[in-house]
């Protein structure tokens, strides 16, 4: 079982279940996740979330852990997740987690583009005017310039990129984000063929 954390929405995504945090309590998962598995102190996590402000940091704390408890289904009598350090702090228990920052991944990704499929447009600036992605009712919309509209039809997706075009403008690559992780569609914009890999092509 695989934890996933969407930074840039403040999202946890625990067994197929989605669930979006107030940003402190996100952060403060976010920060015992990234350094398990070491445990992390009271005073460092309000130094970090709260800026050092213990008055609305203890109970803004105990309020941030037993809403991360609640809604990852840990007992803290019987932790799986979640371990607390009595007169310390918090350890994180679970091995396996990812934690997604859209913006940073989104530009590797945009390189790795590169070798997949040569020369791409990499800067936003030379994309061609019009050529833009977006989601609606589990369908990727791909609008081109002339008003000319390709339609992907996909299931469980999050987020998108920015849509990438070929050199030689025969195809369109749209990095996305679903329940369980990258993915990455492509079209071929003059047989309207569509692909999908299942992951992206970068670790």
């Amino acid at each position: 079982m695989r934890l996933r954390l969407l930074h840039n929405s403040n999202t946890v995504i625990w067994k197929k279940q989605r669930s979006v945090l107030q940003r402190k309590t996100f952060l403060v998962l976010q920060h015992l996740v990234q350094r398990a598995p070491k445990a992390v102190s009271r005073q460092e996590l309000i130094l970090k979330v709260w800026q050092g402000n213990h008055w609305t940091g203890e109970k803004g704390l105990n309020h941030a852990i037993w809403t991360i408890r609640s809604v990852l289904g840990d007992n803290p009598k019987d932790p799986r997740l979640i371990e607390t350090i009595p007169r310390y702090g918090y350890r994180w228990l679970h091995k396996s987690s990812n934690i997604f920052r859209w913006g940073v991944y989104a530009a590797a990704l945009t390189l790795s583009l590169v070798a997949l499929y040569g020369a791409v447009h990499q800067q936003t600036s030379e994309l061609p005017r019009g050529l833009n992605a977006y989601l609606a009712n589990n369908q990727v919309f791909v609008d081109l310039a002339g008003g000319c509209r390709r339609i992907i039809k996909t299931t469980n997706l999050i987020q998108l990129g920015q849509p990438i075009l070929s050199e030689d403008g025969y195809s369109v690559a749209v990095p996305a984000m679903d329940t369980e992780g990258c993915r990455l569609l492509t079209l071929d914009l003059h047989s309207g063929e569509k692909t999908r890999f299942d992951q992206c092509p970068i670790t």
